[in-house]
């Protein structure tokens, strides 16, 4: 009796631990669902198209979306470029270098299904906004000054485009700093050349762009 009074509780736990963690779910493929998938990092930039949240910003060159979670277990934020409804958005080859030269590039990957043309730039989420943080316009200029200098004595980066959307604020607490986070005009201020961006992953959404979806949208 006590016996069986032990495997009723065990069996028990396990529903509990299966209900509150779920079990991964495959096709009949073998291929593990996207409902497993949201429970741990994305690893590849066609899924962390697929895992773009909400809007966090854009500007003249594309727009910048949330991510569901991590990306390589780095908290992380997409850019979207789509260079046919944006043909004057620039070279994403050349943003992809400069980014990965300030060491803010995880990922990137390009989309040419059904005619498009879109570029998307993981990039690690590198702080707020600074209607976020309460900093007065004061505070704000001198770090965005700070910030350009450390990259330009660190990378030999120089961004040309000061709009106030390029900086993000991190820290809190009285010591926030500022990062520049647009470098698809920038400009290199020492002789040598940054090293080469990676190839960008091919990204297939596998559809017409008709469906209304997040990444139907901005794909």
């Amino acid at each position: 009796m006590h016996h069986k009074t032990l495997h009723i509780f065990f069996v028990f736990l396990s529903f509990l631990v299966y209900a509150a963690f779920g079990a991964p779910v495959q096709s009949s493929q073998g291929h593990v669902s996207s409902h497993s998938l949201a429970k741990r990092k994305y690893n590849t930039v066609h899924q962390a198209v697929h895992g773009i949240h909400h809007k966090v910003g854009a500007g003249m060159t594309g727009e910048v979306f949330a991510l569901k979670h991590t990306y390589k277990g780095h908290p992380a934020v997409v850019k979207v470029i789509n260079k046919v409804r944006t043909p004057t958005a620039g070279d994403p080859a050349t943003e992809a270098q400069n980014l990965h030269h300030v060491d803010q590039l995880l990922g990137w990957g390009h989309d040419t299904t059904h005619g498009k043309d879109t570029h998307y730039l993981v990039m690690k989420n590198m702080g707020v906004p600074a209607r976020k943080t309460g900093l007065n316009n004061d505070d704000i200029i001198s770090l965005n000054k700070e910030a350009e200098v450390k990259y330009d004595h660190q990378f030999g980066m120089e961004n040309r485009d000061r709009n106030g959307n390029n900086y993000v604020y991190r820290g809190g607490n009285g010591h926030w700093k500022a990062e520049i986070v647009d470098w698809a005009r920038a400009s290199h201020t020492k002789q040598h050349n940054p090293p080469n961006g990676f190839h960008p992953e091919p990204v297939r959404l596998g559809h017409s762009g008709r469906r209304k979806c997040p990444t139907c949208v901005i794909g």
